[in-house]
């Protein structure tokens, strides 16, 4: 059994026996690793309403392979780092970016999904406990929408943009489910403050 860093998410449920993480797949249609998951280990301060400690490890039930390439129009499964001991976030506002398989538009009645995983860049700044992304109509920025929450917020700390690093879990979009006009914010989970707990829950499991 293995811990992989791409299946550190939030969540709201005990249930995870049908639980499944897909790993090197950016199409919904298909392709990349299905691996289930095994055992969820849930921050133990989680309250159900209340958006603090919001984060679990999933121990999957197998490796993931990170050597293999399945098509043309998948990519390889990766590792991602975790942030050091240092806060990346402070007051200052930094560049970061969302990945999700959010929908793309949505209206009472109508929904439309995309096939393809989205990623999209965000200025973030702290917000008390999380991390906080406002929405500007006008400046047309990024913003999620249903289905986007457990999704990763990432730095990447070369020019290349190779060396990600994984700063947040996506909790909260403040707004209606609607995805272009009333959402107002978008809110992430500060993985830096739970290393210490993702350490010991890995040596202790």
């Amino acid at each position: 059994m293995d811990y992989n860093s791409s299946a550190l998410k939030s969540t709201k449920s005990d249930h995870y026996p049908r639980t499944r993480i897909f790993a090197g797949n950016n199409l919904r249609s298909g392709g990349g690793q299905t691996v289930w998951v095994d055992t969820v280990h849930r921050e133990p301060r989680y309250l159900k309403g209340i958006r603090r400690h919001d984060i679990a490890l999933y121990k999957l039930n197998r490796q993931i392979n990170f050597t293999d390439t399945y098509n043309l129009f998948q990519y390889k499964a990766q590792t991602i780092c975790l942030p050091a001991s240092q806060p990346i976030v402070g007051n200052a506002k930094v560049s970061a970016v969302m990945f999700g398989w959010g929908l793309m538009y949505s209206k009472p009645g109508e929904e439309r999904e995309s096939n393809v995983l989205q990623r999209g860049e965000f200025v973030v700044q702290k917000c008390g406990n999380l991390y906080c992304s406002k929405y500007n109509r006008k400046q047309q920025t990024a913003r999620g929408c249903k289905g986007d929450s457990g999704g990763g917020l990432v730095q990447y700390i070369d020019k290349e943009r190779t060396r990600a690093v994984l700063i947040g879990i996506n909790a909260y979009l403040k707004g209606s489910n609607e995805c272009d006009t009333n959402l107002t914010q978008a809110q992430w989970v500060p993985v830096i403050d739970y290393i210490q707990w993702i350490r010991d829950t890995i040596a202790n499991n």
